[in-house]
C-alpha cells in the first residue's frame, strides 16, 4: 500500500550565540504525528530543550552526542483538527524562545489518504445481499483518524435507498467515516449486481497481439489457452476487485442503444459521475465550493450579462480548505488585485478527485442560474488536471463553451471534431519535463485538422510553473471576449 509522504518543514535558528540550536519540524508518514529535531554543536551535548503547545507541555528534548554534533528528537501527536485557535508549538533553550512552530494541518492529506484505502469487498456481486464495505487496511484508517465508526447506505439505480439488491444492475454505496471533532467523510462507490454468479473460468475469447510484441502469430494461436488465462485474471482483478467494472457495467445497464456511441458525455465514467451527482443532490451530500470574482460594474447595471470564465485548479489545491485555491495561478493574481472584464469562478475539488466533465457541466448549470451570465460567452481554463479537463469538458459539451485556455495539459484527439466550434489557446513550457508539450500540440493540431480554431504558445525553457506568467498576459482577455459560442475564430 502506498503511504502519503507529506513533509512539512519549518526551520528556525537561535537568535543568540548562547543558543546556537537549529530546530526543524516534520510531519511523519502517519500524518498524525510530528517530529521536532534539534541539532547543535557538540558542546551543547546534555542540554535540555523544553517543548510546549499552549498550556500543554509536550515533553523535553535532550541533546545527545551525534556524528556531527549534538542532536535530539521529540515525536508527538498532532491534533485531529487545526484552526486559527490552535496554539503554536514553542521550543525553549535556557529559558529563551528559540522556535515558534505552527501546528501542521494534515486533515486534507489524511482525507486524501483515506480515499485511497482499497476496499476488500468485490464491486461486482451476485444475489440480493449487498456487500458491506470492508477496507483492506483497517489499521491504516485507525492510524489516520484514531477511534472511528464506519456506516454504509445503499441506493439502487433509481436513487432509492435499499437494504437488498432486489434486481440486477447498478447500486451505489455511500460509505461514511465518523470520527470525533471532524465532519463525516464520505466515499461514493458504484457496485454492480450480476444476474448470476460470474464464471470467469468458462470465459473464452480469440485474442491477438500487436506485431510489435515480436511473437510469431502462429505461436500465439497455439498459446490461446494460456493467453485466455492471463486475460481472465486481469478481468477478474479489474472488474471484480476494483471499481472500474462496476462503473462500466452499471452505466451500460442503464443505457440504451440510442445513447451510443459511448464516448464524450456518454462515456461510462462520465455517465457514472452524472448518476452520482444526482444521487448526492437528493440525499444532501453535494455542493459546489468555489471562489467568486465579480468584474467592476457588475452591481451597477443589473440588466447587463457578463462573460463567465471557470478556472479549474491543479492537484495541489484540492481538499476542504477553499483558501488553498487562492495560492496559485489566476486566483492568486485576482486576490492581489488583478482585474479582468468577466465573472471568474474558481471551484475546488475534493481530495483525490479529478475534474470529471459531468461535474463541471453541473457547475455551469448552477452558475447561469445564480449570476447574470452571457450564455454565449462561457469559457474554461485550467492548469495541469484543470487544463486536461478544459479539453475534455469542452469536447464532451461543446454547445456550452465558446473558448478554452488549457495550461500545461493535453487531451484526447478523438474529441477534435466536437471541438471545432470551440476556440482554444493552449500554453505550455517548451521543455516541460513532466507533461511534454507534445500533449497540447497534438490536441491543437487535431482540432485544426478537424476544421477548428486552436493555437499553442510555447513558452521558452523548462519551468513547469508557467501559470502566473500565462494569466498575467494582457492579450488573453481581449482574445477571450472575441469568442462566442458556436463561432470559433
Amino acid at each position: 500500500m502506498r503511504l502519503p509522504l507529506f513533509l512539512f518543514i519549518a526551520v528556525f535558528f537561535a537568535q543568540s550565540a548562547s543558543a546556537e540550536v537549529k530546530v526543524t519540524q516534520t510531519v511523519a508518514p502517519t500524518l498524525r504525528h510530528a517530529v521536532i529535531t534539534a541539532t547543535a554543536s557538540a558542546d551543547h551535548t546534555g542540554e535540555i530543550l523544553h517543548v510546549v503547545r499552549g498550556r500543554e507541555r509536550l515533553n523535553s528534548i535532550v541533546l545527545a552526542a551525534g556524528e556531527t554534533g549534538a542532536v535530539g528528537k521529540l515525536r508527538f501527536m498532532l491534533p485531529l483538527v487545526v484552526n486559527q485557535d490552535t496554539p503554536n508549538t514553542v521550543v525553549r533553550h535556557r529559558a529563551k524562545l528559540i522556535a515558534d512552530l505552527p501546528t501542521p494541518n494534515t486533515l486534507d492529506r489524511r482525507i486524501a489518504a483515506f480515499m485511497e484505502v482499497p476496499f476488500h469487498s468485490h464491486s461486482m456481486f451476485a444475489g440480493t445481499e449487498l456487500p458491506e464495505p470492508e477496507f483492506e487496511h483497517p489499521g491504516w484508517v485507525e492510524t489516520l483518524f484514531g477511534p472511528h465508526k464506519i456506516t454504509a447506505r445503499f441506493f439502487n439505480n433509481d436513487h432509492e435507498e435499499v437494504t437488498k439488491a432486489e434486481v440486477p444492475g447498478r447500486y451505489g454505496v455511500v460509505t461514511t467515516l465518523h470520527a470525533e471533532g471532524i465532519k463525516p467523510i464520505h466515499r461514493f462507490v458504484t457496485i454492480y449486481r450480476v444476474p448470476k454468479r460470474l464464471d470467469w473460468g468458462a470465459y473464452r475469447a480469440t485474442l491477438t497481439a500487436p506485431e510489435s510484441v515480436g511473437v510469431n502469430p502462429a505461436v500465439l494461436e497455439a498459446a490461446q489457452e494460456q493467453l485466455n488465462d492471463m486475460v481472465r485474471w486481469e478481468l477478474v482483478d479489474r472488474f471484480e476487485h476494483k471499481l472500474h467494472g462496476a462503473a462500466f457495467f452499471g452505466a451500460m445497464a442503464a443505457a440504451t442503444v440510442d445513447d451510443a456511441p459511448f464516448t464524450g458525455a456518454n462515456a461510462y465514467w462520465n455517465a457514472d459521475e452524472a448518476w452520482w451527482i444526482a444521487l448526492k443532490k437528493k440525499i444532501g451530500l453535494f455542493e459546489h465550493r468555489y471562489l467568486t470574482y465579480l468584474p467592476d460594474g457588475y452591481e451597477v447595471d443589473t440588466d447587463q450579462r457578463w462573460p463567465l470564465l471557470i478556472y479549474l485548479h491543479g492537484p495541489q489545491e484540492a481538499g476542504t480548505d477553499l483558501d488553498r485555491v487562492k495560492q496559485n495561478a489566476l486566483p492568486k493574481l485576482l486576490e492581489q488585485g488583478k482585474k479582468v472584464p468577466m465573472i471568474v469562478i474558481a471551484p475546488q475539488l475534493e481530495a483525490e478527485k479529478w475534474w470529471v466533465p459531468a461535474h463541471v457541466n453541473d457547475l455551469v448549470d448552477e452558475l447561469v442560474q445564480k449570476y447574470r451570465v452571457d450564455a454565449d460567452r462561457i469559457y474554461l481554463s485550467g492548469i495541469m488536471m484543470g487544463g486536461f479537463s478544459s479539453w475534455y469538458t469542452a469536447g464532451f459539451y461543446p454547445d456550452r463553451f465558446a473558448a478554452i485556455v488549457p495550461v500545461r495539459a493535453g487531451g484526447d484527439p478523438s474529441l477534435a471534431p466536437a471541438l471545432k466550434t470551440v476556440s482554444a489557446w493552449a500554453f505550455h513550457a517548451e521543455k516541460d519535463p513532466g507533461v511534454p508539450i507534445s500533449r497540447n500540440r497534438r490536441m491543437v493540431n487535431a482540432v485544426n485538422k478537424a476544421g477548428g480554431n486552436a493555437k499553442l504558445t510555447a513558452i521558452p525553457g523548462d519551468n513547469e510553473r508557467i501559470y502566473n506568467q500565462v494569466y498575467q498576459r494582457e492579450d488573453i482577455w481581449p482574445w477571450l471576449l472575441k469568442q462566442s459560442r458556436g463561432k470559433a475564430n
